[in-house]
């Protein structure tokens, strides 16, 4: 996580030489179509100084991330939150508020535009603020004579003839996983599809702070490893598994 967040922190500031005063107005789309009173009443030096802070602003927030997930934060569930906003969420609403921003520097009959422009990102950034939320919500599992269904972000919901075995399992039974195949990962919770050091597939429900796991693995597709708050709590869910699954 520390050197995705590098990465980025990088790519903005790059991003922050990509325009300055001599440049802005050629960097920006349709200035070719303004007329020569348009372009004349263009304060490129204004602009550029917006552009530069802006980005500057986020490369200094992605290097300061990376910096807690290098230090005694790292794997703390807060410091995953905290990450997460700032590499999902804080750079969409901020593009949202720079290209309002812009609104200022453009002629009259471009500024619906960028309005409309800024409010998709807005309500982008709203719909990775609820991805994130839903990332955050614990996994549990809830079990009756019918079947188990685990709650929360990439939960499933199995009947027990669905599944060949429900296990308790300690922590360092997880598999060695390798890398994420889709889902979603912050450096503390794992919870979607992965892949495995031996070439294979599981479902990660985990969130950081779980003491056990329970594996479920059923009749089709990948084995679910969920994390549990106590042994006491995973070796409970097999127990359900084997009082009703005949």
């Amino acid at each position: 996580m520390a050197v995705l967040s590098l990465a980025l922190g990088a790519l903005y500031a790059a991003l922050a030489f990509l325009i300055g005063p001599q440049s802005a107005l050629s960097r920006l789309s349709g200035a070719d179509r303004w007329t020569p009173e348009e372009r004349a009443a263009f304060d490129g030096a204004s602009f550029a100084s917006v552009w530069r802070r802006f980005h500057f602003a986020l490369a200094a927030l992605h290097a300061a991330a990376a910096a807690v997930a290098l230090t005694a934060f790292a794997g703390h569930p807060a410091a995953g939150v905290g990450f997460s906003i700032a590499i999902g969420a804080v750079p969409v609403f901020g593009y949202a508020a720079l290209v309002w921003t812009m609104r200022r520097w453009m002629p009259a009959r471009e500024r619906p535009v960028l309005a409309v422009s800024a409010a998709v990102l807005g309500l982008t950034g709203v719909g990775v603020v609820v991805l994130l939320a839903a990332g955050f919500r614990e996994n549990r599992a809830n079990a009756d004579a019918h079947g188990v269904r685990i709650s929360g972000m990439y939960g499933p919901e199995f009947r027990w003839d669905e599944l060949q075995s429900v296990t308790a399992l300690p922590l360092d039974s997880l598999p060695p996983v390798r890398h994420r195949v889709h889902g979603f990962s912050d450096g503390v919770r794992r919870k979607g599809r992965f892949s495995t050091a031996d070439g294979g597939r599981v479902t990660l429900l985990l969130d950081g702070s779980e003491r056990a796991l329970v594996r479920f693995v059923p009749v089709e597709g990948p084995p679910v490893f969920l994390g549990m708050p106590s042994r006491q709590a995973a070796d409970s869910c097999a127990a359900a598994w084997e009082r009703w699954r005949d």
